[in-house]
C-alpha cells in the first residue's frame, strides 16, 4: 500500500476518533422549552462616554454597528439602534421595565472585581425566567487589564505582544446579548469560549452560530412601542485546547504514516489490525468517564443589589464547607447571567456539581 493510499485510510479514522460535536449548539431555553431571546424588533443600545479613546477606539459606535451586522444578517434577529449615551448602573432596574437601556461600557480603570475570571469582557443578561424574554443586556469590557486595538482584516495572530481585536471581542459578546451561550465544540465559532490576542476570525459567524441564532429567532417579534420611537439607540483569554479525540486522531495518522513507510505487501494484514486497534482505542477514550470530584450546593439565597442579582451559596466540597458570593441568579421572575465570568449559574440549591464548575479560589 502506498503512503497516499494509507493516508486516505487514516483520514476517516481520524474523523472516527474526534470528539462528538453534540454540544456545538449555543442557543438556550427555559425549563418549558421557550427560547431565550428578545421579543422586540429593535434594541436601544447606547455607547457609554468612557468607551471613546482617541488612541485605540475613536469610534466605538461604528465598531458595534459592524459587529452587530453579522448577527443582524440572520432572519428575525433584532436590530441595534446605536447611539452615544450613559449606560448608567450596570444591570436591570425593575422599576423601568422594558425601558431599561442596554449598552457598552469600557473600564480603563476600576473594572468591577465581582466579575472574576480575568475576562476580556462580560455580558450581563437579564431575562424573564418564565418566558425567556431578554429584558436587558450590558456589555462590559476590561481595558484595565487587557490591551485592545482595531486590527486590520488579517489580524496579528501569532505576533508576540499583539493586542486583542475590539470587533472580535464585541461580536462574541453581542451573541451573548442575543441570548446565546458558549459553543465549546466549534473552535471557529464566534461563540467559542476563548480568543487569542491578534485574532480576527471571530468577527464572522460560523455555520453553528447561524444555526443557533436562527433557532432562537425562528419566528419574528411583534413591534412594540419602543420599536416605534425614533432616535432610540467573553471571551475569556486563553488558547484553544485540542480534545482527547483529536490527539488520538493525530497519533493514528502518525502511526499509519510510519507503517506506510515500512510496510510491504506481506505486512498489510498487520497494518489493518493496527487500524482496528486504534479505532477501538478511540472509542474507549470517548466512552470511558474520567474521575470528576463533586461538590454539593447546600443552601442558596439571591437578592437584588442595585441592578445586579447576587447569590450567596453554602457549598460542601471534599475539603470542607465554603461560602461563595457570585453575581447572577434569580429573584422572582427575573434571572441574570454573567457570561464569560464566574457567576452563579452552577449554584442551584440541592444540586451536585463538578468541583471545577465552581471556580474556587
Amino acid at each position: 500500500m502506498r503512503p497516499l493510499h494509507l493516508l486516505a485510510l487514516a483520514l476517516p479514522l481520524g474523523l472516527v476518533l474526534q470528539a462528538s460535536p453534540s454540544d456545538a449548539r449555543s442557543d438556550q431555553y427555559t425549563p418549558t422549552r421557550e427560547p431565550v431571546r428578545w421579543r422586540r424588533q429593535t434594541i436601544a443600545f447606547v455607547i457609554d462616554p468612557g468607551a471613546y479613546d482617541s488612541a485605540t477606539l475613536p469610534d466605538p459606535a461604528a465598531l458595534v454597528t459592524r459587529a452587530a451586522a453579522s448577527w443582524e444578517a440572520m432572519p428575525n434577529t433584532p436590530r441595534l439602534q446605536v447611539r452615544p449615551g450613559s449606560v448608567g448602573p450596570l444591570g436591570y432596574d425593575a422599576s423601568r421595565g422594558r425601558a431599561n437601556t442596554s449598552g457598552l461600557r469600557v473600564f480603563r480603570a476600576g473594572f468591577p472585581q465581582r466579575f472574576e475570571g480575568s475576562p476580556l469582557a462580560v455580558t450581563l443578561l437579564t431575562r424573564n425566567r418564565l418566558t425567556g424574554e431578554v429584558l436587558d443586556a450590558d456589555i462590559v469590557v476590561d481595558a484595565e487589564h487587557h490591551r485592545f486595538a482595531h486590527l486590520g482584516p488579517s489580524g496579528m495572530l501569532g505576533v508576540a505582544g499583539a493586542p486583542n481585536d475590539w470587533q472580535n471581542t464585541v461580536t462574541h459578546e453581542l451573541g451573548h446579548a442575543l441570548g446565546l451561550v458558549e459553543d465549546a465544540a466549534t473552535p471557529n465559532a464566534a461563540m467559542y469560549p476563548t480568543s487569542r490576542p491578534g485574532e480576527v476570525s471571530k468577527r464572522s459567524l460560523s455555520d453553528e452560530d447561524r444555526l443557533s441564532v436562527q433557532e432562537a429567532y425562528a419566528t419574528p417579534s411583534e413591534p412594540s412601542e419602543l420599536d416605534m420611537q425614533p432616535g432610540c439607540g467573553g471571551a475569556h483569554v486563553g488558547p484553544g485546547r485540542v480534545g482527547r479525540g483529536n490527539e488520538l486522531a493525530f497519533l493514528a495518522v502518525a502511526i499509519l504514516g510510519l507503517a506506510a513507510w515500512r510496510t510491504r505487501l506481506a505486512r498489510r494484514g498487520a497494518v489493518v489490525l493496527a487500524c482496528g486497534l486504534l479505532v477501538a482505542a478511540g472509542a474507549w477514550a470517548q466512552t470511558t468517564p474520567r474521575t470528576i470530584t463533586m461538590a454539593q450546593v447546600l443552601q442558596t439565597r439571591s437578592w437584588m443589589e442595585g441592578g445586579l442579582i447576587m447569590t450567596r451559596a453554602v457549598v460542601q466540597t471534599p475539603q470542607g464547607m465554603t461560602v461563595l458570593v457570585r453575581p447572577g441568579g434569580a429573584v422572582g421572575e427575573l434571572e441574570q447571567q454573567v457570561f464569560d465570568a464566574h457567576d452563579a449559574h452552577a449554584l442551584v440549591e440541592g444540586a451536585t456539581v463538578p468541583l471545577e464548575a465552581l471556580h474556587l479560589p
